[in-house]
């Protein structure tokens, strides 16, 4: 099942105009729910649905201008964007930088060899009931 704790919601303070068309009254509760947005296939294209890493360029700089386009369009909303960031952002990514150079290089990592190959529609990077062996160095 999806995520609920994605779902935000707001109440409107004031009457507000949405485009053209739409009026919300004061009071009016919206919201939006990011883990759809996050899979927007507008945004993403037909496969949005799945893991592609690849979709975020291949260079270091691809990424990273990938990643600020995402989030200045609103396409990519884990974090949210505007005055109401989350405030723990950059430091969640610096975390998962430090995290990563502390498993690589304190652990060598193999596919255990009695692990059954049965990739998922996302290729090798996210395979079924995979079995790694780790060994510290």
């Amino acid at each position: 099942l999806p995520p609920l704790s994605q779902i935000v919601n707001r109440r409107t303070s004031q009457k507000v105009r949405l485009g053209n068309d739409i009026i919300l009254h004061e009071g009016t509760y919206v919201g939006y729910y990011s883990y759809a947005t996050n899979r927007s296939r507008q945004a993403w294209g037909e496969d949005a649905d799945e893991f592609r890493p690849e979709r975020w360029g291949s260079t270091t700089d691809d990424i990273r201008n990938r990643f600020r386009r995402a989030n200045t369009r609103a396409e990519f909303i884990s974090f949210h964007g505007g005055r109401r960031a989350c405030l723990g952002q950059k430091f969640s990514m610096l975390q998962m930088r430090v995290t990563l150079f502390e498993v690589i290089k304190a652990l060598r990592w193999s596919l255990d060899p009695t692990w059954a190959e049965r990739m998922t529609p996302g290729g090798p990077l996210s395979p079924r009931m995979l079995r790694l062996k780790f060994e510290e160095v």
